[in-house]
Formats: C-alpha cells, sequence, structure tokens
C-alpha cells in the first residue's frame, strides 16, 4: 500500500512493519474512507485522455474493457448502470474498490483493532461540498478529501441545511476523539469499537450518521479478491 518515506527518527519502520513489530506508540486509532474515492483521480487521468464527458454507456463499456481486459465482463455484471446514476462514477467505484482507498482498508482496520481500541468510519455523502463548483458533466460523489472540507470552516463551500449539521457533528466527533481517544459524545450518534468480527463501522452521510457492517459487500471486496492480478 501507499506509504510516506520512512527511515528516519519521525517515521524509523513502516507502519505494517512497525505493528506487526509491537514497536509503535500505542493509542486509539481512527480510520477510514470516503464511498468514491478514486473519483478525482479517475477524472483527471480520464481528462488528460480527452475523454470527453458526460460519458456515454458505450464509452464507458470501452473503458471498463481497456481496464480489466478479460474479466471485463464480469465488473460490467458486477456493476449494473443501473445502480448509478451517471456511468462515470460506476467506473470510478470500480478503480476505488479495487485499490488502497477501498476494500484493503478492512483488512488494515482489523490489523488496528487486534491491538488498539480503533474506530472505522466511511464518509460518504454522494453530492459532497467542494471549494468552487463541482463540474455539470460527471458525478464525484464522496470523492477523495471531500471529508476535509466538513472538519474545518471555509468560506467559499456552500453547505446544505443537512451538511452543515454533518459538519457540525464530524466535527464533535473528531474533537472528542483528540481528547480523549473516544469519538462518542452527547448528543451524537453512537459509533461502535471498530471489531474483526462484527465489522461495524460509522457511515458519516447528510441523511444521518448509521453505524453499518456492510461496507465489504458495498464495495464488492469478495469479487475483487477473486479477479485476476496481484492483490
Amino acid at each position: 500500500m501507499p506509504s510516506p518515506n520512512f527511515g528516519s527518527s519521525v517515521l524509523p519502520l513502516l507502519a505494517p512493519d512497525a505493528l506487526s513489530a509491537g514497536q509503535w506508540n500505542r493509542s486509539s486509532i481512527l480510520i477510514g474512507s470516503n464511498h468514491d474515492d478514486a473519483s478525482p483521480f479517475v477524472s483527471a487521468a480520464l481528462d488528460a485522455r480527452k475523454v470527453q464527458f458526460p460519458i456515454t454507456v458505450q464509452e464507458y463499456q470501452t473503458l471498463v474493457s481497456a481496464q480489466y481486459g478479460s474479466f471485463a465482463s464480469a465488473v460490467l455484471m458486477e456493476y449494473p448502470l443501473s445502480n448509478y446514476s451517471d456511468p462515470f462514477l460506476a467506473y470510478a467505484d470500480e478503480i476505488t474498490d479495487y485499490s488502497a482507498l477501498g476494500c484493503p482498508v478492512t483488512p488494515l482496520s482489523q490489523m488496528f483493532a487486534a491491538v488498539a481500541p480503533t474506530f472505522r468510519y466511511e464518509f460518504d455523502d454522494p453530492a459532497a461540498i467542494a471549494q468552487g463548483a463541482n463540474p455539470t458533466d460527471r458525478t464525484l460523489g464522496a470523492y477523495h478529501g471531500a471529508e476535509v472540507l466538513y472538519l474545518f470552516t471555509i468560506a467559499s463551500v456552500s453547505e446544505t441545511p443537512a451538511q452543515q449539521q454533518l459538519s457540525k457533528e464530524m466535527r464533535q466527533y473528531w474533537t472528542n476523539f483528540a481528547r480523549t481517544g473516544n469519538p462518542n459524545g452527547t448528543d451524537l450518534i453512537y459509533w461502535p469499537p471498530y471489531d474483526a468480527n462484527a465489522h461495524q463501522l460509522l457511515a458519516l452521510i447528510p441523511a444521518g450518521n448509521t453505524a453499518v457492517d456492510n461496507f465489504d459487500g458495498e464495495h464488492h471486496c469478495a469479487f475483487w479478491a477473486a479477479a485476476p492480478g496481484p492483490h
């Protein structure tokens, strides 16, 4: 998985190596990902290739075939376009789920949960706010980094009342965690500690935060575990 530079006094070991060796400052862990994490990277890559937006169904099928080769037909069946408002988002979610930003977050969370109190989240605002304006010819969903805009006051951002409430709650969770090592507090939906057996995490959504245990199913992790290629 991607890692910052290591081998210095600041980060002497890779995180997985430090964890497996027990050589880390034991503390509570807050870990999470965004539902459509890869969408801005996929968007930029397609822009660089001069792909025209909005993507048609035929163009979507061409992209999937180029990306997955002989496995493409299985991908198309696993991600039916009837489940998506935009073919681009279907393609971006396929990339998300197979990437380090998707299914691999589960074993990483399990590794942390075995050695420390761990709280896992998924940010899932399907119309996440953006600095400036979201593109009108594609849907980025809950894109990489979007959650940061909910954790800080940014004057140029326009929020709906539901997004404002989500932002307020996220700040409370993060502040509680920084103060006590536990994000829970008064007037907040209970955030259960992550357990390797129960797999419960907190879904952060404008309609109301909720504890869920279906991350692996939602992100087709069993499907990708059987996919050809490196894992």
